[in-house]
């Protein structure tokens, strides 16, 4: 009878569900969701400058006449006629031609408008197609031209069309919803798990505060990283998986970071980009993702290593909620480095397991796989704290080298070392490759990290709490540089247990390890004699910032902390309140964090950006440029505006761009003999030209390392420029797909032998 009960309750869950689900679908299809709503009479037009002229069916501005007016940003030189807009979401077609990059701006005097304050219209295409939402009605919108930059401009068409990414946002969010519902009220092993699992979103959520204030922090790379999920986007929308070049950056001349830089973690925000969230939404989920995630992972870890649940909720707690990692969340932007985090407790407990378990065990063999999937989700996310992460690895190897040389031991390292190379083939083949045979901004001596030393943290930094996130002037990027305060008490109590001849090995291994890290996170530590020592000095110092070993810090303090809770409970040396005293001072500290974030947001700048075309894509310094990230172009290579345009030039040809799409080209050539064709495109390995017959065409780098195509006889027909992975890529993206698809089966068929 109670199984019949169940039974009714769950198809009645899932018919709402479904119900709910084709409500939306219709409401979608109904409301004709897609379709122009305005398109411009150019005559209805208004301008305040008198130089801006109608002419036949388009507004021009020459650079002669236009000269004068060049950086009014209060002067109004082209705007719409005011029309009337109802709640939805939209996309605004600007058609023109210009020889500068303007910048177009969307407003409204009545209503709520969701977008940025501009979007960019570049000199290096002639239509821009831009996102926004009214999320209530306006009746007085209008698009305007406010800060002409000069040059020739000219404005040919305007276009609002209603698009169908609010009703796609809706219809993916209930899926999503519904999704987290059944799971959490059908599960059985959810429900067994309840307090667990509510107290990880409360630590999850409690990462998260400063999301939920208004756009996000100006971080020191936050452009960068924004950019890299409109590409991922863009890419997957143009056909390419994984998306390896990315065709978004420098306005379609392609742009390795995907090779470089690994992004696996940022297809998720790049797929609801894709589905019609706002860029910033997307990658604020993508932070609430983390932040969960990070939470889940250390708390089962902990669970594992100090198999209590009260000691592993602590560490959790402290590793989660570390200064540190708010601030490589909030204030620097440190996807990368926040994104690895996640993976720490991974390394944490298999190294623990390594050299504290029975190696007679038959568990003990499954270490290799932890280390691997660790090592594996460093590598996806951060190339410096992988580095960092082997180096910290190798000392400990060292220091317990008895245990290190056991053959045990000794074959768990090499299966892990293999499980790994499987998992991580699809990232690792094309970064040698690019590391080893293509020189890029990385291999000159602007990029190479030398004497470093002096961007280490300052011991003092370590107590400052209470210090101003960004450090009350943002330019100078000191901000907060400690791992918190609950994590630096758990130093102290660590030193004072072991004064007191309480501290076991571990804590007295942890309070080394501490303590050795935040030396070398320091600028006390020798960095600059490090550098100089022959061969492995420059390795060394690539990690470009010593405080990044703060990260590593953090390790050793939520482990010391965990091990000194666990002495404290068996000794009875303090009150048992102390489980609460620490928790209260994570929620204190969390909350004042969020607090500090949410008044310096306006010091530093708020960004709100809605879509690619309000991003700032060039890699390169100037008020259009992004200003970080430059390094993987090719050496030698010049970014500025002036040499980065988007013509189609050569000797002895005549051509013009048909069509593009995504790295694709087609170029229409009418070339002589021994003729010439450069185009818009960087000349990285994998690029290739054909003609109309399919043939490979010859080509070569050329001026400012772009592609040059060559003509050794006359020819009359399209070029096609193409991007192509080589089979080595593919071969090793099977290898890494295969193994993860294994290593999920076998994970899922363990759990359910558990039940």
């Amino acid at each position: 009878m109670k199984n019949l009960k169940i039974e009714k309750r769950t198809i009645i869950v899932l018919a709402i569900e479904l119900i709910v689900f084709f409500i939306l679908v219709g409401i979608m299809f109904a409301s004709k969701a897609t379709g122009t709503v305005y398109s411009a009479d150019l005559k209805t037009f208004s301008t305040e400058n008198d130089s801006m002229i109608f002419y036949g069916d388009e507004w021009r501005l020459d650079a002669v006449n236009g000269e004068r007016f060049a950086g009014n940003d209060k002067l109004i030189h082209i705007a719409s006629p005011n029309i009337s807009l109802g709640r939805g979401t939209y996309t605004i077609e600007v058609n023109y031609n210009a020889t500068e990059i303007q910048k177009g701006v969307i407003e409204a005097g009545s209503g709520t408008l969701e977008a940025a304050d501009y979007f960019i219209l570049s000199n290096n295409t002639n239509v821009v197609r831009y996102d926004f939402a009214a999320a209530t009605p306006v009746k007085d919108f209008r698009f305007c031209i406010k800060e002409y930059a000069g040059g020739e401009f000219e404005l040919t068409d305007v276009k609002i069309i209603r698009n169908s990414h609010d009703s796609r946002v809706a219809i993916f969010s209930w899926i999503v919803l519904a999704a987290l519902f059944n799971v959490f009220y059908f599960s059985k092993r959810i429900k067994n798990r309840s307090k667990a699992v509510f107290i990880v979103c409360v630590i999850g959520l409690l990462a998260s505060l400063p999301l939920f204030s208004k756009g996000m922090m100006t971080g020191n790379d936050i452009r960068f990283h924004l950019l890299r999920i409109e590409a991922i986007a863009s890419g997957i929308k143009s056909g390419e998986l994984p998306v390896r070049m990315y065709s978004v950056f420098n306005d379609g001349y392609g742009y390795p970071v995907g090779i470089f830089y690994g992004d696996f973690l940022l297809y998720v925000p790049a797929v609801l980009r894709i589905i019609g969230f706002p860029v910033i939404q997307s990658y604020k989920i993508f932070i609430f993702m983390i932040n969960i995630m990070t939470a889940a992972i250390s708390y089962w870890c902990g669970n594992r290593i100090f198999k209590k649940n009260a000691v592993a909720y602590i560490f959790a707690t402290a590793f989660t909620l570390s200064t540190y990692r708010l601030i490589c969340v909030y204030a620097r932007s440190a996807v990368g480095e926040f994104s690895a985090t996640c993976f720490y407790p991974i390394v944490m407990l298999a190294v623990y397991q390594i050299y504290t378990a029975n190696v007679e065990s038959r568990k003990y063999k499954n270490n290799a796989m932890l280390l691997a999937i660790g090592m594996s989700g460093l590598i996806y996310t951060h190339v410096l704290s992988t580095e960092m992460a082997i180096i910290v690895l190798f000392i400990i190897a060292i220091v317990n080298y008895k245990k290190t040389f056991r053959a045990e031991t000794i074959k768990i390292y090499i299966k892990a070392i293999g499980i790994c190379a499987l998992l991580s083939a699809s990232f690792i083949v094309p970064f040698v490759e690019y590391c080893t045979s293509v020189n890029t901004m990385l291999d000159s001596d602007e990029f190479k990290s030398t004497y470093i030393q002096s961007s280490g943290a300052y011991v003092s930094e370590y107590f400052s709490f209470f210090k101003s996130i960004t450090g009350g002037n943002y330019a100078n990027r000191r901000g907060l540089m400690t791992p918190g305060l609950l994590l630096m008490i758990a130093l102290v109590l660590g030193i004072y247990l072991w004064a007191k001849k309480k501290a076991n090995r571990t804590i007295k291994f942890t309070v080394v390890g501490s303590v050795l890290c935040l030396l070398v996170a320091s600028n006390v530590f020798p960095w600059n004699k490090v550098y100089e020592i022959p061969a492995i000095g420059p390795v060394l110092v690539s990690v470009q910032f010593p405080y990044r070993y703060l990260g590593i810090a953090v390790c050793f303090l939520s482990l010391l902390l965990g091990f000194c809770v666990e002495q404290i409970a068996e000794e009875d040396i303090f009150d048992q309140r102390v489980f609460r005293y620490i928790i209260a001072i994570s929620v204190i500290m969390t909350c004042y964090f969020a607090g500090q974030y949410e008044d310096e947001q306006y010091i530093s700048a708020i960004i709100n950006s809605y879509d690619t075309a309000d991003l700032l894509r060039y890699t390169r310094y100037d008020n259009m440029g992004i200003s970080i990230g430059f390094e993987y172009l090719l050496d030698g290579t010049n970014a500025s505006k002036e040499a980065l345009d988007y013509g189609v030039y050569g000797d002895n040809v005549n051509a013009v761009i048909v069509a593009e799409d995504g790295l694709g080209m087609v170029v229409y050539a009418d070339a002589g003999a021994d003729a010439t064709l450069e185009v818009p495109r960087f000349a990285y390995p994998h690029f290739y030209a054909e003609d109309n017959s399919g043939n490979r065409l010859e080509s070569v780098k050329g001026h400012n390392n772009k592609i040059t195509v060559l003509f050794e006889k006359p020819y009359s027909g399209e070029v096609y420029i193409k991007y192509q992975e080589p089979w080595s890529w593919r071969v090793a993206e099977l290898c890494s797909l295969l193994s993860i698809c294994i290593l999920i089966v076998l994970t899922y068929k363990k759990i359910a032998r558990k039940g």
